[in-house]
């Protein structure tokens, strides 16, 4: 490809000013919209006759949002569930700190 031609201009070409950041593109709200419907399970190519009636797009919404919220409970509980050890060992300190108050309050009562 000849040198001056704007492809070849774009492609190995050089910035004169400014700098570009670092990462990841920001996302833009289009972006955003799209992945939210998608977790709520509205169809994003559709969703504007969806909109038309608000009734409906408030139901839809509303269980959308009910149904993402009740999947975060049920992941956080299945981790909850994979730790078993740190559960355990928290009732055991529970315990033995309420023995040490029960027993420490029977010598009181026994005792005085």
């Amino acid at each position: 490809m000849n040198n001056g031609r704007i492809p070849k201009d774009f492609l190995y070409g050089e910035l004169v000013e400014g700098c570009r950041t670092k990462g990841r593109p920001r996302f833009r709200f289009h972006d955003i919209c799209k992945r939210d419907m998608k977790s709520c399970s509205i169809n994003f190519r559709s969703w504007e006759s969806l909109a038309d009636d608000r009734a409906v797009w408030r139901m839809s919404v509303k269980q959308g949002a009910l149904r993402v919220e009740m999947d975060q409970i049920r992941k956080q509980r299945q981790n909850q569930l994979q730790q078993p050890t740190a559960f355990i060992w928290v009732f055991f300190i529970e315990v033995i700190s309420t023995n040490d108050i029960f027993s420490s309050f029977l010598t009181l009562l026994l005792f005085s």
